[in-house]
Order: C-alpha cells, then sequence, then structure tokens
C-alpha cells in the first residue's frame, strides 16, 4: 500500500507540469498546489531528485524543482498523468460519446480549448486536432450528427512538430492546456521536444 501511495504522490506532482513540461515550480508552489504542507512536499521531491525525475536549481534563496525531460521515467509519468486526465474528462457523457466515436478512426486527437480546462458554457464548441492517420470522410460525417459545433483540424505528425517548432500560437495554446487521446506517447514525445529547446 505504501509503494501505491508514494505513486500516487509522484503522479500528483508530475500533473502539476502539463501544462508546460518545462515549468519549474518551488517546493512551497507544489505544496500549495497539492493542499500539503511543505514538508510532506519536501520529503516527496527530494525522493524524485534521487530518482533523476525531477531536477532541483537554486534560484536565489528558493530551489525550484522542473522535470527532467531526458529521464525515461519522467517521460513515462507525464504519459501516465496525461491518460489520466483524458479518464477524468470522459466523466463529460457528451465527451464520452464523441471520443468513443473517433478514437478508433484517428491515431491520435487532441483536445484543447474550453472544454479541456472544463471551463465550457453551454454554447461552447469543441475544438479537436486530429493527428496523424485517420479516417477523414468517417470522422466528418459522425461530427456532423452532433448538435454542438465541433472544430477539427487534421494534421500529420510531421506538421504538429513543425507547428511547435515554429511557436506557432495554437501550438502554443494547445502545450498549454489539451486532453490527449489515443497515441498518448507520440504526441508527449512531441510536447517534450518542444520543451527541452
Amino acid at each position: 500500500m505504501k509503494k501505491i501511495r508514494h505513486m500516487s504522490k509522484k503522479m500528483d506532482i508530475t500533473s502539476l507540469y502539463l501544462e508546460g513540461y518545462s515549468n519549474a515550480f518551488t517546493g512551497r508552489e507544489i505544496a500549495r498546489k497539492l493542499s500539503v504542507s511543505p514538508q510532506t512536499a519536501l520529503t516527496h521531491l527530494k525522493e524524485l531528485v534521487r530518482l533523476r525525475i525531477l531536477n532541483a536549481n537554486k534560484k536565489g534563496r528558493n530551489i525550484e524543482y522542473s522535470l527532467n525531460l531526458n529521464n525515461l521515467q519522467a517521460k513515462l509519468l507525464i504519459e501516465m498523468a496525461e491518460l489520466n486526465k483524458s479518464i477524468q474528462v470522459l466523466t463529460n457523457p457528451e465527451l464520452k460519446i464523441i471520443f468513443e466515436e473517433l478514437s478508433p478512426l484517428a491515431e491520435a486527437i487532441i483536445l484543447f480549448g474550453s472544454f479541456a480546462v472544463g471551463k465550457e458554457k453551454p454554447d461552447s464548441d469543441v475544438d479537436l486536432v486530429i493527428v496523424g492517420r485517420s479516417n477523414k470522410d468517417k470522422i466528418k460525417k459522425i461530427l456532423r450528427r452532433y448538435p454542438r459545433k465541433i472544430n477539427v483540424e487534421f494534421v500529420s505528425l510531421m506538421a504538429l512538430q513543425k507547428a511547435f517548432q515554429q511557436k506557432k500560437a495554437l501550438a502554443v495554446e494547445i502545450a498549454k492546456k489539451h486532453v490527449l487521446f489515443g497515441d498518448v506517447h507520440a504526441i508527449v514525445d512531441v510536447f517534450v521536444r518542444f520543451s527541452v529547446r
């Protein structure tokens, strides 16, 4: 049970970095975001630094913690945190139906915009980027059936990488506020490469 609890804390800490894999936080910021005592946060942070999942860098009197994006365990924890976020989004019945229909037809799907952060309104559009191989005609046909407007952009993995390299506004927005479905590993890999630059 102790290992499960410890893994949960690793996931909780890793999930703080999903809005920017290159973000850095102090121990106090992490404690506040997780609603734990600074000492509890510090215990877990020291362990993550020891495992080289996090980097610790001194900034003035504070120590800032950032993901070690060269560490395989860190990348796997990011993927797990991204999958956990996807599972949480599927508690929305409308999104659950949409993604159950679209996921088999696409290599990867990125949800972004208001639905990705849980701030949708009754008249909000659903914004999607479909990455890689997909059945475009069948997807478009399915999307026309829904009463809510669903905006979809089809891109190749290479085009997505290029958008991140060029720091296009939409790519930057997607990197900060997104939910991933399908081949999470491929998309996380693009985000990691974008963050390391």
